[in-house]
């Protein structure tokens, strides 16, 4: 791309992470996160650029390997250990999720991040055409529509917060100002809930992003697709390798992290088998929990213990259908399967202590809408409102909380568990991802056009 001429992309997508992957044949494909699901039939009716960041030494992807155009910032290993291990994993996250034991501050870290936020508006300089909406996805970029109000004010800036809000943590962090002013820079800002949108002015008081534009907008997800997997046959298939052969099996999907109450989980397994009340035979759980940030040391130290408690448990109690009590799956499976393992799921246990949407949950309902399954759910995931009259609502951090929210649905009758799955599927449906999409552009394009007029 010559870069003396304009860009041509109307809307320039940002996240962290690029929407391609290489597979194991050293060739690039379509990324199965669910962000990519969501965003790419819109990126693909217009004339549009996803960027994200991509390893200084790695060659990047082609422009075009998905329907729309890709631009790679690259990123110095230093620049990865300060900037995201460091400011974005261990000083934003937990201050997000309000977890100040949690949060560490270096401002090298802070000043690593700001170079990477630089860089990423520079990249979105050379592809946006005058008059661009930028979108930028969470705490990764927060930065960036503070340095593209410098160096293109005519462009359009949102943003769109994944995660929890909590203002107190935030504003307790010797870079809260900046951050503050990161995001009074935006001309929008969407939530997942209208507490995230509530935090987020309260965190910015009388500074709000031009004019006060933050509104909750909970992300949607792919329910046609994950109905039809409820009689996919390949699902269906691999589904009775997970189930147990007598008994309920629970099921989780989680990436590994402090804040999604997996320890609380599996102690809460524990004490049930412990205590008497279920037998290895009556429960089995199959928890996919696949590691993240092991260049983190509470993270590293959080599998460790993960696995340290499964294979305890598993030493102690054991089914006479030689399945494992506790079955822990530590790498990223496809989504069929990850499907497969939520329709052998009797119960979905989603119980993080404090979590942003958690779209696990719409999709296990949706999948298992016709059979009479149960989801117990964290009171702090996003979600959670949206299910809890038809779900049972714990505390994520309440081991005996957990276990007896447990108890309970294997003590319901099967009609009532059936009506309740049949309605929490026909709520979860409402929550279709290609509308939240086109409703957050709106709402960015109507915020600019009212701060240009």
């Amino acid at each position: 791309m010559d870069e003396n001429l304009p860009g041509t992309s109307h809307l320039v997508v940002v996240s962290s992470r690029l929407p391609v992957e290489l597979d194991d044949r050293e060739s690039w494909r379509r990324a199965p996160g669910g962000l990519v699901s969501v965003l790419e039939p819109v990126l693909r009716d217009r004339p549009a650029t996803w960027l994200g960041f991509l390893e200084a030494h790695a060659d990047p992807p082609p422009e075009k390997v998905v329907g729309f155009e890709l631009a790679a910032v690259p990123i110095s290993p230093i620049e990865r250990k300060f900037a995201l291990d460091g400011y974005c994993n261990q000083t934003l996250w937990p201050a997000l999720h309000g977890l100040d034991d949690h949060v560490e501050e270096d401002a090298s870290w802070r000043r690593s991040y700001e170079f990477v936020q630089e860089r990423t508006a520079h990249a979105i300089d050379r592809v946006a055409a005058p008059g661009a909406a930028v979108w930028l996805h969470d705490y990764q970029v927060y930065g960036v529509g503070r340095h593209l109000a410098r160096l293109r004010p005519d462009l359009v800036v949102g943003l769109f917060c994944h995660t929890p809000v909590a203002a107190r943590s935030l504003a307790h962090l010797r870079s809260g100002r900046a951050v503050a002013e990161d995001l009074r820079a935006m001309h929008f800002i969407g939530t997942q809930t209208a507490e995230d949108a509530e935090s987020i002015r309260t965190f910015l008081g009388s500074g709000d992003p031009h004019g006060g534009r933050v509104r909750a907008m909970p992300v949607g997800f792919d329910g046609a697709r994950w109905l039809g997997y409820r009689t996919d046959p390949v699902v269906t298939a691999m589904a009775t390798r997970y189930r147990g052969a007598t008994g309920v099996t629970a099921v989780g999907v989680d990436r590994v992290d402090y804040t999604k109450g997996l320890l609380h989980k599996l102690n809460a397994v524990e004490y049930l088998l412990t205590s008497g009340t279920v037998t290895p035979d009556e429960f089995r759980l199959v928890q996919i929990a696949v590691p993240s940030r092991t260049g983190v040391p509470v993270y590293r130290y959080l599998n460790g213990q993960l696995e340290a408690t499964a294979r305890r448990i598993n030493g102690t109690f054991r089914r006479t259908d030689g399945k494992l009590v506790v079955e822990l799956i530590r790498r990223q499976l496809p989504q069929r399967e990850v499907a497969a393992v939520m329709r052998a799921g009797d119960l979905a246990l989603i119980t993080p202590v404090r979590d942003g949407m958690n779209l696990v949950a719409l999709e296990f309902a949706t999948l298992n809408g016709d059979r009479p399954s149960a989801v117990v759910i964290g009171a702090g995931a996003g979600v959670a409102p949206l299910i809890a009259p038809w779900s049972d609502v714990v505390d994520g951090g309440d081991v005996l909380g957990i276990a007896d929210a447990i108890r309970h649905v294997l003590d319901r009758p099967e009609p009532d568990r059936q009506q309740r799955a049949a309605a929490r599927a026909a709520e979860a449906l409402r929550h279709a991802a290609t509308d939240w999409a086109e409703s957050f552009l709106d709402e960015l394009l109507d915020a600019g056009a009212t701060t240009a007029a």
